[in-house]
């Protein structure tokens, strides 16, 4: 006679909802791949999952959600210079710094005024001249407030402040937003989302395969175990994450 609870168990593996062909809908290009790969190590391949896999995308959102606060790379962009330049079409987070594109402080008519009279009615060059012409462009490229920024977030203006000569082009270091895994860029914190995902869908399976109990030596389900992995690996993650907050930085 079968058990009782393996009956019920039966029941359970037979859903049609979980053996019916996976599918996988409006899921963008990186979801999909990060789901199938989160299938193939819970055994999807070979076994009936009990999470579908838009079960498991919610989870993968679940992750991404808290995964992109530790996301701090910079990037950077080369755009027009104006004393207000509108950053709409970049999903910008922050801006780390302003920069002057190829141009320089000690360019231009302003840095030439000073050094004209280079040479004197003997047809020598007069050092001199040209000397305190570079000191006067040192400390005003040093005591100046020369490429000051304010970003204003809620409407993705930045206002530069640049002393002559004006630069035609600066350079932002910015910091993008995240919206979705699809913006995701560095295959460093895809690797890290996979393995937080991971351990989360390991955690609700545990829980689900640990509802049911059979003494039965036919049929046993590991559901404590696989909880207990899935809680080990998210506390592992979490850990790490926490560790190396303060030197996740790539510079491109």
């Amino acid at each position: 006679m079968e058990d009782e609870n393996t009956q019920e168990l039966d029941g359970i593996f037979k859903d049609e909802a979980l053996t019916k062909p996976r599918t996988y809908p409006r899921m963008p290009k990186k979801m999909k791949q990060i789901v199938k790969y989160i299938e193939s190590q819970l055994g999807g391949q070979v076994l009936d999952l009990e999470l579908t896999p838009e079960n498991i995308k919610e989870i993968v959102e679940q992750a991404f959600e808290e995964i992109k606060h530790y996301m701090t790379d910079l990037y950077t962009i080369t755009v027009p210079y104006a004393q207000c330049i509108d950053l709409k079409k970049y999903n910008i987070d922050s801006v780390e710094s302003v920069m002057r594109g190829q141009d320089s402080i000690l360019t231009g008519m302003p840095f030439q005024m000073p050094a004209m009279n280079l040479m004197n009615i003997t047809g020598i060059y007069n050092l001199e001249d040209y000397t305190n012409a570079l000191i006067i462009k040192r400390n005003l490229n040093i005591l100046a407030t020369d490429m000051d920024f304010y970003w204003d977030k809620p409407n993705r203006k930045l206002y530069v402040y640049a002393n002559p000569n004006i630069p035609t082009q600066v350079t932002i270091n910015f910091k993008p937003e995240y919206y979705s895994v699809a913006d995701i860029r560095e295959s460093f914190w895809e690797t890290q989302l996979k393995k937080l995902a991971l351990g989360m869908c390991k955690i609700v399976i545990g829980r689900i395969r640990s509802k049911y109990t059979s003494n039965s030596t036919k049929f046993q389900l590991d559901g404590p175990t696989i909880l207990a992995e899935g809680t080990s690996e998210v506390q592992q993650e979490r850990e790490f994450l926490q560790n190396n907050k303060d030197i996740f930085t790539v510079l491109n």
